[in-house]
């Protein structure tokens, strides 16, 4: 009998390493651990959710669809993880750079402090950039000619190149400290 969905939370927060995980696992869930700091290689695995754990890095997860790596305050790096389609890493401030990242279609990175460089990843729909205030390039993606969503809040530097680059944005929204621009 394989298992396709396997949860952990807060309650395992002794758990400082993944124990096996049964072959046939889908989904993997280990929110909210807090001394979790790293992850095995995986296999099979196409859903991840590791929010609010103490990971310094990822493994890289063949089959990999979605992963959730938000509030994880060591992790330094996101692998390339090819086919991966979701990536919501934000408010993980250590991460410095999004590197290319085939057939990524959403990248939410809201509130990624450190976050400095994001790739051109061709493919690329919706981008969420809130809050990364070191951002001051946004990258042009080869192939897209449209983004359907780009968030670009708080970032004061970035907005004026951004708004260059109107006609390839569907629904662009700028925050600053003092008023909203809204673009379609």
């Amino acid at each position: 009998m394989s298992v396709e969905e396997i949860r952990f939370s807060g309650r395992d927060k002794d758990m400082r390493t993944l124990p096996d995980i049964s072959p046939g696992t889908k989904r993997l869930f280990v929110n909210n651990c807090k001394n979790l700091k790293t992850i095995p290689q995986l296999t099979g695995i196409e859903y991840l959710n590791c929010n609010d754990t103490m990971l310094k890095e990822l493994p890289i997860i063949p089959g990999l669809k979605y992963l959730s790596c938000s509030r994880c305050e060591n992790l330094e790096k996101i692998p390339v993880i090819p086919g991966l389609k979701i990536l919501d890493c934000s408010r993980s401030v250590k991460i410095k750079e999004i590197p290319v990242i085939p057939g990524l279609e959403l990248l939410y990175c809201y509130g990624c402090t450190a976050l400095e460089t994001i790739a051109e990843i061709p493919g690329l729909q919706i981008v969420d950039l809130s809050g990364c205030k070191k951002v001051s390039v946004i990258p042009e993606i080869q192939g897209v000619t449209v983004f359907d969503y780009i968030e670009l809040s708080n970032l004061e530097s970035t907005v004026e190149k951004a708004l260059k680059l109107k006609p390839i944005y569907r629904n662009m929204f700028f925050r600053t400290s003092k008023e909203t621009i809204e673009c379609h």
